[in-house]
């Protein structure tokens, strides 16, 4: 036949909606359905004649089983799971990259490993229908390499599976799986000895067979199971680490291939593993939006989570109606290792009609190639960036209210979103610390051409560095947006080409004010009230802005009711716990009723009373040189500006270089 007539099916197995790949070759297939919370969008293990209930002592086994019994249109036959995929590709390596990688050595030369699925990794291991077919040309099994069994017993170790394991290990040594070999298939006792001696392990529950071996190899497999099953005591084995069945099935598929390998046409490929797999509890292929929606996106870093959960929980308080909302969470997952997200999928489950969906943009930006430099900051990571990316993340959406996660919603956040835009792009308030006249705050600007730092005072940063009048400057801690002018007018394409090219102190608000600007409908400012921090900390800094901006401005930020409160600036509530301030109050009335705010209380290490004096103390003597004796200011902070400028210029140029 020819190759390009085959009929080839790839299953790839699921417990989650982890990430998923699927083509006209590649199923993905949920295991154990008939036991699971959530259904998920491909096909189950759990109709027809299966053994899916059984997921917790087989495994992923569950969807062999399925296959075996209820699908036969094919000519072969495989599977793989979600973390491991034979590489189809011209590029393969040899034996021993499989023993380096179980003994950590991580060879990238020797084996294909990387931390996300991404489009690039799938291009890399060939996963298309004319190079897997071209790969399965002339043999009747395909295997990933045979590893190393003296480096696989290394995973006894793993607690994880320490029950499982160690009854493996009984079985075997006590001859009881032999026994059952011997009864059913006594020619291939001896094919099970010589394995047991040999050095090499398939394992992985990874191959492609033909159609008559799959069938045969499926009867041979689950007929010894399902007898050692009868006969093993499972009663005082934990529910969780009972897959003992199936270790016992990655050793009897060695065994089937050991006897018939004369019989057989083999061939061996590259494994390629993805080391982090990383859940969401929605796939975007998968999400549907209706325009009556109303669309909230927050992004952030794993550190910010914690907060993130109080601000959405504060939206969804403060919901009038049930109406649909979906909550877009854009999270920097630097090495895919946090799971606090999990509390945010838990949070879903608490409020009818709302959808939380976490997306990992850590692997969105390794997907799409997109690279960009963030400041060595602290205070910054590329999280900062995020909210550029989202109507390329998401191309379906038409509106967002986009949220910083150190915020307070007190309101409906519906009243928001239906805002006419009156034929603008955007809603945001005015920055109150840089609409004023004459600010007495500075910033240090790295020059990009001169190699170093420039103190601007921030009005002046505004209108000379970036141009823009200091009245029209925006907060972006709050945005109203309307994607689909954004989209057909290329700003999305003209923030990207921006970043990548000049490096700004307040990083995307620098970059959204520019492309922006005039396209702005500005908003009362009681929907991004910016300085309750700062007034508790200073009680008379109202006296910088009152007759500085418009008294509508001064009004809506001082006096009306705040329908959201932003908490900019370097003092959040989580630090300033003994304030006895209504705004600051009001965020830890939320925060008492999260899962994180033990450990908010926790992290109050530094007692806020000495934080206010030294900010207050700081700021009034600042203010007093800067006015009445501007000399003596200037001489007093060169010394410190000096240090501090060196310090960072020999960091920027590090990472900038």
């Amino acid at each position: 036949m020819n190759t390009s007539e085959l009929k080839v099916k790839i299953f790839t197995s699921y417990l989650q909606p982890w990430d998923i790949i699927e083509n006209d070759i590649i199923t993905p297939i949920q295991c154990g359905r008939a036991t699971a919370d959530v259904k998920l969008p491909m096909i189950g293990d759990d109709t027809g004649d299966n053994i899916s209930e059984k997921n917790y002592m087989y495994g992923e086994l569950t969807a062999q089983y399925w296959a075996w019994k209820n699908d036969s249109d094919y000519d072969y036959i495989g599977f793989m799971d979600h973390r491991r995929h034979f590489n189809f590709g011209k590029t393969q390596t040899t034996h021993e990259a499989f023993s380096d990688y179980h003994n950590d050595k991580m060879d990238e030369t020797k084996i294909f490993i990387q931390n996300y699925i991404t489009d690039s990794y799938l291009n890399s291991i060939a996963i298309d229908e004319d190079n897997i077919k071209q790969s399965l040309n002339g043999c009747d099994v395909l295997l990933p390499f045979a590893e190393n069994l003296s480096s696989n017993s290394k995973n006894s170790k793993d607690e994880t599976n320490k029950d499982s394991l160690e009854l493996y290990s009984e079985i075997v040594k006590e001859k009881m799986l032999r026994q059952i070999i011997q009864d059913l298939y006594p020619d291939y006792a001896t094919a099970f000895d010589e394995y047991l001696e040999d050095n090499l392990f398939y394992s992985k529950r990874m191959f492609i067979m033909k159609k008559s071996v799959f069938m045969k190899y499926s009867e041979f497999l689950f007929s010894i199971l399902t007898s050692l099953e009868k006969q093993v005591d499972n009663t005082d084995i934990a529910i969780n680490n009972i897959q003992y069945i199936a270790f016992i099935g990655d050793l009897l598929l060695g065994v089937f291939i050991y006897k018939n390998k004369e019989a057989f046409k083999t061939k061996e490929l590259q494994q390629s593993s993805i080391l982090e797999s990383f859940t969401l509890n929605y796939t975007l292929t998968t999400l549907d939006f209706n325009k009556e929606d109303v669309n909230i996106c927050l992004a952030f870093s794993t550190n910010y989570i914690g907060y993130s959960y109080v601000a959405i929980k504060s939206l969804l308080m403060n919901r009038k109606t049930n109406y649909n909302i979906n909550i877009f969470c854009f999270i920097d997952f630097p090495q895919g290792k946090s799971t606090q997200y999990k509390y945010l999928e838990d949070l879903e489950k608490q409020y009818s009609n709302v959808k939380i969906v976490i997306i990992n943009v850590t692997k969105f930006l390794l997907d799409k190639n997109i690279k960009f430099k963030v400041p060595p900051s602290s205070n910054h990571t590329i999280s900062s960036y995020i909210r550029l990316f989202i109507p390329i993340i998401l191309p379906k959406l038409e509106r967002v209210v986009y949220l910083d996660s150190d915020l307070i919603v007190n309101t409906d956040i519906q009243e928001l979103y239906n805002y006419d835009l009156q034929d603008k792009y955007v809603g945001a308030v005015r920055d109150l610390g840089i609409s004023i006249e004459k600010s007495p705050w500075d910033l240090d600007v790295y020059d990009t051409k001169k190699k170093r730092f420039i103190t601007y005072n921030i009005t002046n940063y505004v209108e000379e560095y970036l141009e823009i009048n200091y009245k029209e400057y925006i907060n972006t801690g709050v945005l109203l947006m309307d994607y689909t002018k954004l989209k057909e007018d290329g700003i999305i394409k003209n923030s990207l080409d921006i970043i990548q090219k000049r490096y700004f102190t307040l990083l995307d608000q620098d970059t959204y004010n520019i492309v922006f600007n005039k396209k702005i409908n500005y908003l009362p400012q009681y929907w991004n009230a910016t300085e309750p921090t700062t007034i508790a900390l200073i009680p008379d800094i109202k006296d910088i802005f009152d007759g500085a901006v418009p008294y509508k401005m001064y009004k809506e930020n001082f006096i009306d009711e705040h329908k959201i409160i932003h908490y900019t600036g370097s003092v959040k509530p989580w630090i300033a716990v003994d304030l006895n301030v209504k705004e600051l109050n009001i965020w830890w009335e939320v925060a008492k009723t999260t899962p994180f705010y033990e450990c908010f209380l926790q992290q109050c290490i530094v007692k806020s009373a000495g934080v206010r004096n030294r900010f207050n103390l700081l700021f009034t003597v600042k203010r007093y040189l800067l006015t009445k004796h501007p000399i003596i200011a200037k001489i007093l902070k060169l010394p410190y500006h000096l240090l501090r400028r060196m310090y960072r210029t020999l960091k920027y140029l590090k990472n900038f270089k």
